[in-house]
């Protein structure tokens, strides 16, 4: 069917509605799949997460082995609460300074980032140099 301006307004608009309701099918992303650590950086840099935080060091907030090594004792309990603070922001888990919403980020890309966060922690040797300085 061509689409023209010889068509009525209630004959265009369910088309329109149509085609971009297809087209938003086709570009929205299957669930998403676990992340490696190239697939973690590429994500950080698309949605800003490196402003604030990197893998090892203090930024604005934590650094990612800070997190997987606090909550090592329970990270597949720690995945959901991880990925709402991902999403929604938060404060005072890591001092005063708020953590932003992500609202662009899905529910399962903050799971499955949430999980790779969690998997990290630090070599034994960097361990133990960590403990050396206290």
């Amino acid at each position: 069917m061509r689409i023209d301006s010889t068509m009525s307004r209630k004959t265009r608009r369910p088309l329109f509605v149509a085609a971009a309701l297809a087209l938003l099918a086709l570009t929205r992303p299957a669930a998403a799949a676990e992340f490696d650590d190239v697939s973690a950086k590429t994500f950080f840099n698309l949605h800003g997460c490196n402003s604030c935080h990197a893998p090892v060091e203090f930024r604005i907030g934590p650094p990612y082995q800070a997190i997987g090594t606090r909550w090592s004792n329970d990270p597949e309990g720690r995945v959901q609460i991880l990925a709402a603070k991902i999403r929604y922001g938060g404060v005072g888990a890591w001092g005063m300074v708020p953590m932003v919403s992500n609202p662009n980020i899905t529910a399962d890309e903050a799971e499955a980032i949430s999980r790779w966060i969690l998997a990290q922690r630090p070599a034994p040797a960097e361990q133990g140099a960590a403990d050396a300085r206290k």
